[in-house]
């Protein structure tokens, strides 16, 4: 199965905010043991330079557009209703996402990591 994200049809902000979007959502596969927190930067770093070469986390547009993403997937999942399961899951996102904001609150350094 072959799937075609089309990134190039916005603004550059746009772009970017939904190449965050997949990023973040990438690298939530770091929470599950069954794969290495390093096989899922090397996707992520593989996913940016399959858009560009020159692109990487540590780009300042691209780690504000994964702020904004952390932010509102944290918040849609803290306001939703769900069954005790679903909850179970969404906490642990949650705690990765307060994790991922407690290191870009200390500084720049580890922030482009898998979040």
């Amino acid at each position: 199965q072959l799937t075609v994200l089309d990134c190039t049809s916005g603004r550059q902000g746009l772009t970017l905010h939904d190449l965050a979007s997949v990023y973040m959502h990438i690298g939530l596969f770091a929470a599950d043991h069954r794969y290495s927190a390093a096989l899922i930067r090397e996707v992520q770093r593989r996913f940016l330079h399959a858009f560009d070469q020159t692109l990487d986390a540590s780009r300042p547009a691209l780690r504000v557009a994964l702020l904004v993403n952390v932010i509102n997937h944290y918040a849609v999942l803290a306001a939703q209703r769900t069954s005790s399961v679903a909850a179970l899951s969404d906490w642990r996102v949650m705690r990765r996402h307060r994790s991922w904001l407690r290191r870009l609150e200390r500084g720049p350094q580890g922030v482009g990591e898998a979040q």
